[in-house]
Formats: C-alpha cells, structure tokens, sequence
C-alpha cells in the first residue's frame, strides 16, 4: 500500500474512531483482550498505526509490539480460565504472520542498513524463543484440561512460530552477504583512493625524466653547432696552398 492510500485510508478512520466511540472507550481498548467488546476497537487503532507508518524498520518494529501484546492477552487469559484462550491463539498466530511479510520486505531492502537489519533480527529471534516456550507450556496446560480447540489453536501458532524461526535463520545469511559485499566495495574505493597519489607521482616522475632528456638534447645539439666544420678547415688550406704557389711562381719570374 503506498502513502497516499494510506493517509487516505487513515484520515476515514481516524473520523470513524472520533465519531464512534468516545475518548473513554478508546482509550479502554488498548487493554481489551479477545471477548471484550471494545476488542475490536483495539485492532482498529493498531491498523490506524500502520496506515502512519512507513519506514520498513519501524513497520517490523510496530509489529513486533503488537505480537508482545498479543502474548500478554493470552497469558492473561489463561490466567482468567477464560474461554477466549482459543481466540487469543489464533490471534497470535495472524499477527505472526503479519510480522513475517514485514520482516521479509526489510530484509529484501537495500536501503535499510545492515545493522538495523541485524537488531530487528536479534529481537525477532529473542521473541520466538520466549514466546515458543509460552505457548508450549500453555499447550500441555490445555492438554491436561482436555481443551482440544485451544491445544489446536496453540499448536497452529506453534508451527508459524517455527516457520518465523527458519524465515529468520535464512536471512542471516542474507543480512551477512549484504554486509560483507558493503564492506568489499568500501575497501576497493579506499584502494583506489590510496593508489591514485601514487600514480600521480609516477606520472610527474615520467614528466621530470622526459624533461631531462631534452634538456640533454639540447646541449648535445649546443655542442655541435660550436665544434668547428673539418670540412670548411681543408677548404681554407687547399686555398692557402694554391696561394704559395702562386707566390714562388711570381719570385722566378
């Protein structure tokens, strides 16, 4: 569901409580347990809390806290001999498969970060254990009270339980891999930020060289302009011969 439906959605309920119920009766249902009659008035301001709720984090989290008060209303119940126990079960059993699909759709986001991820499983995990514990004990209680509907109750929420308890083993390792790749892409970058300085130097090395070996050219080209032509030498002297002669010729005349 995106924002808009659910503001939507929210703002007709949010008019539906005010003009249905006073202030009184709301707030007495957030203690309602199944086979009250404000119980239904209960779940209508949870789903109000969904509606304004969109962080995945914070969903996971709002279903969490409802599944804790699900537990406390059948504790309480069983407590109170009540015959609801069996509505307070399969109660149990719905939101623990709400609190599935929400854990699913933050564990497959890659925006929400690794280490919420990782604190939402450790609570998800903690809450199977204990609650996995209560049930079983409450499963023998009704056994031994000969409660066939309870016992079935409590046992079909045992099972989503025990599915709760693979779905989050199976993300550990998702949640692992994820964290592992971050890290691998973060240490090739700071690779590439410790080799760039290093390869600037080379390059300004390879200019400083390239610069000296025309430097070097240059005075080799200096020096052969200044060294004296052999060529032009033995022209000169050719020429002072011829004149020699001339001159002794000129004496024997």
């Amino acid at each position: 569901m995106n924002k808009p439906t659910k503001i939507a959605i929210a703002s007709v309920l949010a008019v539906a409580l005010v003009l249905g119920s006073s202030g009184g009766a709301v707030y007495a249902s957030n203690s309602a347990k199944p086979g009250d009659i404000n119980y239904p008035l209960d779940k209508a301001g949870e789903d109000f809390q969904r509606l304004f709720t969109f962080d995945p984090v914070e969903e996971v989290e709002l279903e969490l806290d409802v599944l804790q008060e699900r537990i406390d209303e059948l504790k309480e119940l069983d407590s109170e001999n009540s015959d609801f126990l069996e509505n307070a079960a399969n109660e149990v059993n719905q939101q623990q498969t709400q609190v599935q699909g929400q854990y699913q759709n933050m564990v497959e986001n890659s925006d929400v970060d690794n280490g919420k991820k990782e604190r939402i499983l450790n609570r998800f995990q903690s809450q199977i254990e204990i609650h996995t514990q209560l049930m079983e004990q409450l499963q023998s209680k009704m056994e031994e009270k000969g409660n066939d509907n309870a016992q079935e109750a409590l046992q079909k929420a045992l099972l989503n339980y025990i599915k709760g308890k693979n779905q989050a083993m199976e993300s550990v390792g998702k949640i692992k891999d994820k964290k592992e790749s971050d890290n691998s892409s973060t240490d090739s970058e700071q690779e590439q930020e410790t080799e760039a300085p290093g390869n600037s130097d080379n390059s300004n090395k390879n200019k400083n060289k390239n610069s000296e070996d025309s430097d070097s050219q240059d005075d080799a080209d200096d020096d052969s302009d200044d060294s004296p032509d052999v060529g032009d030498e033995d022209e000169e002297n050719d020429l002072d011969l011829e004149d020699d002669s001339e001159d002794d010729d000129s004496i024997e005349e």
